[in-house]
């Protein structure tokens, strides 16, 4: 989960914390100009996240959130509903994005833009319901995810 549950029946463990930050296709860059303040994004167009009452990372849309508080006019904006439609739509140019590092990573088509910015922190959690504490498969499925999270932190 991109959340900390608060049932108290359920046990979270922490896997790790997921960066966002903000990305462009180098083409679309070389067709509107590169923005190196918030407020040049007005002059922009920004894919945003939408469509659904519970996003998957809270604070989805901070860049636009950023716009607003910076008064900074709204830039004109791309929705989409899934984050993974977010980095394809910036890969084909479509504008800019805030996204996971994770999505953008391998992408050698996209570029950071506006480095000064970082936006919020998410955490990954493990969770599983604590009846199953003691099941053989819950314990296998942990110990691999963590082994593999540990994997990559090396990397």
């Amino acid at each position: 989960r991109m959340y900390a549950p608060h049932q108290p029946d359920l046990i979270s463990r922490q896997l790790f914390e997921i960066h966002t930050q903000v990305y462009a296709a180098i083409g679309y860059l070389e067709r509107r100009g590169t923005p190196t303040t918030v407020a040049d994004l007005a002059a922009h167009r920004v894919v945003i996240y939408g469509g659904d009452a519970r996003p998957p990372i809270p604070r989805v849309n901070w860049l636009t959130e950023l716009c607003d508080e910076n008064g900074t006019p709204p830039p004109s904006t791309l929705t989409v509903n899934n984050i993974y439609g977010i980095a394809q739509a910036v890969r084909a140019g479509a504008g800019i994005a805030a996204l996971p590092s994770y999505v953008a990573a391998d992408a050698t088509e996209l570029v950071r833009v506006l480095a000064d910015l970082d936006g919020p922190k998410v955490s990954a959690h493990f969770v599983y319901a604590e009846e199953l504490r003691n099941s053989g498969r819950i314990s296998a499925l942990r110990d691999f995810v963590l082994r593999k999270v540990a994997e990559g932190a090396q990397a």
